[in-house]
């Protein structure tokens, strides 16, 4: 990652977890390769630009398909110096991304669920600090 005060700044990152489950006769391992980037930009002194993108790559060799998902959110904020107006403007899931997996384990079973992810969806916002 980068620590600058007058250029962009980027996060770069890898994160890799792996769950191995084992009970009576059952035995399953379920990873998920997830790199990253989070990046922050401030032009015209006024204006701060994010963006925050991740992959995954879920996989169980002993259980089943693959999964491929991957999410991008964005913000975009305005706030002049000396002002305690701040102007927003966000979006969620740019990608549409709809449906995750995940993994859990009880007594005896294994279990992968798919879950539903809300659509792509835009905000505005406004802060005053008093």
């Amino acid at each position: 990652g980068t620590n600058f005060k007058k250029a962009p700044n980027v996060d770069v990152g890898y994160r890799l977890s792996s769950n191995s489950y084992t009970g009576t006769g059952v035995s399953n391992t379920f990873t998920n390769h997830r790199p990253f980037i989070n990046f922050e930009a401030r032009f015209l002194k006024e204006f701060l630009f994010t963006a925050d993108y991740q992959y995954n790559y879920y996989s169980s060799p002993s259980s089943g398909p693959t999964s491929i998902y991957d999410f991008l959110d964005a913000d975009l904020t305005y706030q002049r110096k000396d002002s305690k107006w701040e102007f927003r403007a966000s979006a969620t899931n740019l990608l549409n991304t709809e449906i995750i997996r995940e993994d859990s384990f009880s007594n005896s079973v294994t279990t992968t669920s798919e879950i539903f992810v809300l659509p792509r969806y835009f905000l505005v916002g406004f802060k005053y600090n008093l």
